[in-house]
């Protein structure tokens, strides 16, 4: 019987960033969810008291306990985070977990531990209560770097183009609207001068389906800038005896690669694969690809 498998987002995104990754792995029960949605979860009575864990691995944790012989965690950006902080609290819920562009720290430190300024999270917590779609808009950018941001389809343009002349409501933030999405295309094609790019798996088109994103609130997006900004999980990775494949892009613009390789080297059980010429987005952009190794990596 297969491994049944829990998929995380990241933050910024919903769940649905992750549907292309459920579907290139036919056959395996797959449960998705978000940072977004962890965070939102209240623990429940019976979850066990553990100072010190972020709401985020508490949410997690009771997730997995409903798995009773164990499941596998696949987290990508600040979710990849997350199933790392669950993992060295309960190694005993996750028997296989796969990080995909993810770090034990996200902070940059003292130039000693590559990751993103503080300074940097500060100014966009700064943005996010002021131009909350510019912010996410320059992220969502960043994500899919060098790759363009995937656009709608053509029947999808005009209620998105509706969408997107509304005002914002409930202290929610929408992004990715059909006008913007359109006009990144484009800029990338100028930037990177065709809708196909070269890596090391040959030559790919550009993705055309649009990743939509739920409106998210503010809160819960500032609440995970802040917990980015203070997680640190370098201590005892060697002692995690959890199988872990880390993934990364070799151009990824939102965490360093060497921080994924870093931590590859630092697991009791670590694994690495980098893959050349992509960013951040893997999950949206070499689904099949990443499949493949997730696969491998479960059998």
């Amino acid at each position: 019987m297969r491994l049944p498998i829990i998929l995380i987002a990241g933050w910024g995104f919903s769940s649905k960033a992750m549907l292309g990754l459920k579907e290139a792995l036919p056959g395996y029960s797959i449960e998705i969810t978000s940072t977004t949605e962890l965070g939102r979860t209240q623990a429940t009575d019976a979850s066990p008291r553990a100072p010190g864990l972020s709401r985020y691995a508490l949410a997690l944790g009771d997730l997995l306990r409903r798995y009773a012989g164990g499941a596998g965690v696949i987290g990508w950006s600040m979710g990849g985070i997350v199933a790392l902080e669950t993992a060295q609290k309960y190694p005993e819920l996750i028997e296989r977990l796969v990080i995909i562009g993810g770090t034990a720290r996200f902070c940059a430190l003292n130039n000693k531990f590559p990751g993103v300024s503080p300074a940097a999270l500060r100014a966009m917590a700064f943005g996010l209560r002021r131009t909350p779609e510019k912010v996410l808009s320059d992220y969502e950018a960043r994500v899919h770097a060098p790759q363009a941001v995937p656009v709608p389809r053509n029947h999808e343009l005009t209620q998105q183009a509706r969408e997107a002349n509304g005002p914002l409501r409930g202290g929610r933030v929408r992004v990715g609207t059909a006008p913007r999405a359109v006009r990144l295309r484009d800029a990338a094609k100028r930037r990177y001068g065709a809708t196909t790019v070269r890596g090391a798996f040959g030559e790919r088109a550009l993705p055309i389906v649009h990743i939509e994103t739920e409106g998210l609130p503010c809160e819960e997006l500032l609440h995970g800038l802040n917990y980015l900004q203070r997680i640190d999980l370098t201590e005892g990775l060697d002692r995690l005896n959890v199988p872990t494949l880390v993934v990364h892009g070799n151009q990824d613009g939102i965490v360093p690669w060497q921080a994924g390789e870093w931590l590859s080297r630092q697991l009791a059980r670590g694994q690495w694969r980098g893959y050349e010429g992509f960013g951040h987005a893997l999950p949206m952009q070499v689904a099949d690809i990443l499949a493949a190794d997730i696969r491998a990596f479960l059998a």
